[in-house]
């Protein structure tokens, strides 16, 4: 088996990642931003975790947390959009802007030295069903691409049946593994699928 060589992620990719942003309307009718986190996005993200419910917190942490630590802000500000992407949906403008709802991956080389990344996705209970988090795996997908990412991998609680629909219902191929409460599961990057349109889409949305 050949082994590809690492990949070098572009500066343009990177600066087309973090400058990336959408506009969309939710089944109900409601317009959201989808866009990339910023350093300013500090409080908005503290006041988002703070309105999720403890199953939503336990379903995207694996356990019950009371807060984010200022590390996992830090973290979260420093995010390169190369290795770490963040994107975020909000509603309202200005200083009335409220993220509710976030997907993210990590990315990392495999031992056969592919580009795979981890994905979580977290959306405040009021605006969950409405096809958030798929707008974000789609976008988050043609971002990862442009980054030389061949795979997602998520660990997703098996009781958590709607973001297991999400990755079903995503057009790319799955492979999942149930492992005692959890599920393991994998997305091919490579193969575009039902997404293939989306990637022109997002590409044009980007500013």
């Amino acid at each position: 088996m050949t082994i590809p060589p690492p990949y070098e992620a572009t500066a343009e990719a990177a600066d087309d990642a973090r400058r990336f942003r959408a506009i969309d309307v939710l089944k109900d009718g409601t317009r959201v931003t989808l866009r990339a986190v910023t350093a300013e996005d500090r409080e908005r993200i503290v006041r988002a975790f703070n309105c999720l419910e403890r199953e939503t917190i336990y379903a995207r942490f694996f356990a019950f947390k009371e807060s984010l630590t200022n590390a996992e802000l830090d973290l979260i500000a420093g995010f390169d959009f190369v290795d770490d992407v963040m994107l975020v949906a909000t509603i309202g403008e200005g200083e009335h802007e409220t993220i509710i709802g976030a997907g993210s991956y990590n990315a990392r080389y495999a031992p056969d030295r592919r580009r795979v990344a981890e994905v979580a996705f977290v959306v405040e209970e009021d605006y969950q069903g409405l096809g958030i988090a798929r707008r974000l795996l789609e976008h988050l997908a043609c971002i990862a691409r442009e980054s030389g990412v061949t795979q997602f991998d998520a660990e997703v609680l098996a009781r958590n049946r709607p973001m297991l629909s999400v990755f079903h219902s995503s057009g790319l191929p799955m492979r999942q593994r149930l492992d005692g409460s959890t599920v393991h599961v994998s997305l091919d990057l490579t193969s575009r699928g039902d997404g293939a349109a989306i990637d022109s889409a997002a590409a044009a949305t980007r500013t």
